[in-house]
């Protein structure tokens, strides 16, 4: 595809995949170009409620501080929060909480590893359809 004029970034081999994948991230923050994958927005869920968790002690916010419903309830500052320093992975408050949902579940039925290494080795991440970025070795 980079021979047909589509742009495109190569990384050396010793490159961190962590650094991959910020920059990755970083550069979809202006246009959502590749996204992510799921397994990424459900392996982002426990470090974001994690993040949130450490901001609420910090803060002070529980749910007897916040109001029971409104802009300013528990549930919404948590999810405002969880967006604005992940929103990278979530497109909005809907996507987060199904991720959420999702994983909770799957922690609860004991196959959350298991659902991602099926998956990891099963799916085509790379098919054009789902428009990810490909992260590939070249050498």
């Amino acid at each position: 595809m980079i021979k047909e004029g589509v742009e495109g970034m190569l990384w050396e081999t010793k490159t961190p995949l962590d650094v991959i994948t910020w920059l990755k991230d970083e550069a979809n923050s202006f246009h959502w170009g590749s996204q992510c994958t799921f397994l990424e927005m459900f392996n982002e869920v426990a470090p974001a409620i994690a993040a949130w968790d450490a901001h609420r002690l910090r803060n002070a916010i529980t749910v007897h501080s916040c109001p029971a419903s409104g802009d300013g309830s528990f549930r919404n500052v948590q999810v405002e929060f969880i967006l604005k320093n992940f929103g990278k992975k979530y497109a909005n408050r809907e996507v987060f909480e199904h991720c959420r949902a999702f994983t909770r579940e799957a922690a609860r039925w004991g196959i959350m590893e298991r659902f991602g290494t099926f998956m990891e080795e099963r799916c085509l991440f790379a098919a054009a359809g789902l428009q990810n970025a490909v992260v590939a070795k070249v050498q």
